[in-house]
């Protein structure tokens, strides 16, 4: 079927024979909704690919009632975080033939609500610190299916920062601060159970005054790293290393730190948490702990493709590890 430039249109038919399939089954593999044997798809697939076949999207789009289009609504876009969580999400919606919109917010109100189900879209994911409940229940009633990051995947930070305290032990570290994040966010609440087995672990005292949390509706990023930091000199208790809750707070707290004369990693060791790339390009290159971040882009949007096709997301947990890079040593003087 020749196309626009005489150019051949490949359709599902001509998958299906190259395939040696019926042109159901080859609907079956490309939708997943039903099983076929791992042969069988594997011929889907390779006829899939030989052809370079694309799916009509608008008439799946009107055939389905869908629009193949989805929001990510995101609190922080300013952390780079949540910019490799998107392109993990956008990698597997480009795979499902989504388009994703980002939606940058300070809160879930019920004006984009509005606004979210006036533009029709199939789904939403939520990346957001906080959201009230009666707002998410609002656009579960009339717009559709919500997933919430962190909903369906888990991180195990325990083997990370098992790593993270082995090394700091090993480098001589004994008085260790930490600078968490908000109390109530899951993720800082895991990085820090999983934190506080490794001192268990290794033998490590647990000081309550060597732990700053971030204050309630802030942000955890370099300017609360900063603050963190200044708290924790302000209460004049040793210390060697320092752990914070993701790599912006431990920006924050490097700058803190030289502002009054400490030298990174030569007086005080620092690591971080999210493994952020673009701090390979800083000195030190930071140690920090990779969460993922990409995967669990892919992870969020696959959860949600999922509730749009009716099926129950399946649980996945993903497994954060330790990059040591340049910004731990031996310990010398103690603080």
């Amino acid at each position: 079927m020749p196309g626009l430039g005489g150019r051949v249109v490949v359709t599902r038919k001509m998958v299906a024979e190259r395939a040696g399939v019926s042109v159901a089954t080859v609907s079956y593999v490309m939708n997943r909704t039903k099983n076929v044997t791992p042969q069988v798809q594997r011929r889907v697939e390779k006829a899939i690919e030989e052809l370079g076949y694309k799916p009509n999207l608008v008439a799946k789009g009107l055939a389905s009632k869908r629009t193949q289009h989805v929001a990510l609504l995101v609190d922080n876009l300013k952390n780079p975080y949540y910019c490799e969580v998107l392109e993990g999400a956008q990698s597997l919606a480009s795979e499902k033939g989504y388009i994703v919109s980002v939606i940058a917010v300070d809160s879930f109100t019920q004006d984009i609500v509005q606004e979210l189900i006036s533009r029709k879209i199939d789904g939403l994911l939520l990346a957001l610190g906080s959201y009230d409940n009666s707002t998410l229940d609002r656009y579960q009633n009339l717009g559709g299916p919500v997933i919430w990051l962190g909903r369906y995947t888990t991180i195990n930070y325990e083997p990370a920062y098992h790593a993270v305290i082995r090394e700091l032990k090993e480098n001589g570290h004994e008085r260790i601060a930490f600078l968490s994040g908000i109390p109530i966010s899951e993720p800082s609440h895991y990085r820090y159970k999983a934190l506080c087995k490794a001192f268990s672990e290794f033998g490590i005292e647990y000081r309550e005054n060597l732990i700053v949390d971030a204050k309630p509706n802030a942000s955890t990023d370099g300017r609360m790293g900063e603050k963190a930091a200044r708290e924790l000199l302000e209460r004049e208790e040793p210390f060697t290393a320092l752990i914070a809750v993701n790599d912006l707070m431990a920006l924050g707290a490097m700058k803190e730190l030289r502002r009054h004369g400490y030298r990174i990693p030569e007086d005080i060791s620092v690591i971080g948490c999210d493994n952020m790339h673009v701090l390979d390009y800083m000195y030190p290159t930071l140690s920090s702990v990779d969460t993922k971040a990409f995967e669990t882009g892919k992870a969020f949007m696959d959860s949600l493709v999922e509730c749009i096709d009716g099926r129950e997301p399946k649980r996945v947990e993903l497994t954060a590890f330790y990059v040591p890079k340049a910004s731990v040593t031996r310990v010398r003087d103690v603080l």
